[in-house]
């Protein structure tokens, strides 16, 4: 009502700011979710009058507000203006004692100012404090794109690595900021027989290839990692040493086995350097069709598109794909037999089906970034085993494949979290997620009848595994 009469006196912005009240946790229905859209609504309305809103700050009725109600309402002035009063009231107040989300993505806002460097970098750097607004940067990453916010993390980030219950999340961040910590720091992690850790630290250590090429180098030749790191950091290489990834990857590709050359397809065909090698490898028959998977040929193709030997090669796999739904289609009849004639055990397969909570949400267990699976029960046993076996086919429009080509010449696919004009936010299976700022972004689409759920997931499963998965989901009412 008040932005639609278009004026306001000093007694009408108090109102205003008496609405600017601090976020509630949580996002549900009922109270967190109307009191963040009322402040946004007082907020939208103070911008029509910034004037007034810059008088009432210097009056003595703001002194009667709360510094919280103070500090967003002057989100709604001018930059300099704002950025000037933000300082100000940081300057008198106990900061530690302000900190929520929402203020931190102010003080983010402000650090382009030195004075607001050297109020935050006391504060940022509290390991008792640093992993809290470390997760708030991941949290609010589309609003907060700061190379001098990632700067003042360091000292924190350095801290969470040294403690193994943060040492993750701050590897996670590592590798989203690109933040400069120590290189030895990283690298200590790639040798403590942890493989879900040694990935993380080796995917920090790729956020910067160039400034860690050594130590990338060091993880493609070492015999003691996995293939699967081995082959990513060859990929690295490819990218920023050509030379030092092609002869890294001559002297392990002898020894690939039949599924690793299919995890060398899948790495290489993320980026146009390692594209390119992969159809040098098929020319040269060093790599075999097996190799090969539809959407790691879909990704050649995007970075050659007018190359007769990566449409030729795309025509192969998807002729032998064919074949293999027609296998699918089989197998399902099979499944479909097994489960009416096998009594699957719901205990057995609650623990089986653990795996589709990665993507999938059940009541309050597992993650929200595909389709929620209350009520499973009562979906057609073919239908839910098509989904399965051959996602695809199954494919809803709001869940394919979202594949993001950054201006670096390499691409991300995943699940469409969020788009807008800052960025693309990218989840994956176990709900991690990676944003990419829309300065870096080439180009950005949905791949046709591509689902991003994998395939192949239960393909290991015997018939009672799948009769007892079946049987927790017939659970799910």
């Amino acid at each position: 009502a008040i932005a639609e009469r278009g004026e306001a006196d000093l007694n009408t912005i108090d109102v205003l700011v008496s609405a600017c009240k601090p976020e509630l946790a949580g996002k549900g229905l009922g109270g967190p979710y109307e009191r963040k859209f009322e402040r946004y609504l007082a907020r939208m309305t103070l911008e029509q009058f910034p004037d007034q809103l810059a008088s009432y700050l210097e009056s003595p009725m703001a002194s009667e507000q709360p510094i919280r109600h103070l500090l967003w309402a002057s989100q709604a002035l001018p930059q300099a203006e704002r950025d000037e009063l933000f300082v100000k009231i940081w300057r008198h107040k106990d900061a530690s004692k302000l900190m929520d989300e929402a203020t931190f993505v102010i003080l983010a806002s402000t650090l382009h100012l030195e004075v607001a460097q050297d109020i935050a970098k006391p504060l940022l750097a509290d390991p008792t404090h640093g992993p809290r607004y470390v997760q708030y940067t991941l949290d609010k990453l589309s609003q907060i794109q700061s190379p001098q916010l990632t700067a003042l993390l360091v000292p924190a980030l350095e801290s969470m690595l040294a403690d193994d219950e943060q040492c993750m999340a701050a590897l996670e961040a590592i590798a989203q900021l690109k933040a400069a910590v120590k290189p030895e720091l990283l690298t200590s992690l790639l040798k403590t027989g942890d493989p879900v850790l040694a990935k993380a630290a080796l995917k920090a250590l790729q956020a910067d290839p160039k400034r860690h090429q050594k130590a990338i180098a060091g993880v493609a030749s070492d015999s003691s990692v996995s293939m699967q790191s081995r082959l990513s950091a060859v990929h690295s290489l490819l990218q920023v040493a050509p030379e030092q990834g092609k002869e890294q990857l001559s002297f392990i590709l002898p020894m690939l086995r039949a599924e690793n050359s299919q995890l060398l397809a899948r790495e290489l065909s993320g980026s146009k350097p390692g594209a390119v090698q992969l159809l040098s490898l098929w020319n040269e028959q060093s790599l075999g069709l097996g190799a090969f998977d539809v959407s790691s040929v879909e990704r050649i193709v995007s970075f050659k598109p007018k190359d007769k030997q990566a449409a030729q090669l795309l025509k192969r796999v998807r002729e032998r794909e064919h074949a293999t739904k027609r296998q699918l289609a089989k197998r399902i009849e099979h499944l479909i037999q097994v489960s009416e004639k096998l009594e699957g055990e719901p205990k057995a397969g609650e623990a089986l089906f653990n795996t589709c909570l990665l993507c999938h949400k059940v009541g309050e267990r597992g993650h929200d970034i595909a389709p929620a699976l209350d009520g499973s029960a009562h979906r057609d046993k073919k239908a839910l085993l098509t989904a399965i076996l051959d996602p695809d086919a199954a494919a809803e429009s709001g869940y394919l494949l979202f594949r993001v080509r950054k201006k670096d010449g390499t691409l991300l696919e995943g699940y469409r979290f969020k788009d807008d004009e800052s960025g693309v936010t990218l989840a994956f299976m176990g709900g991690a997620k990676v944003f990419t700022p829309a300065a870096e972004i080439a180009s950005k689409e949905f791949v046709d009848k591509r689902s991003f759920m994998p395939g192949g997931l239960i393909d290991h499963y015997s018939d009672q595994q799948v009769a007892d998965l079946l049987a927790y989901i017939a659970t799910l009412k």
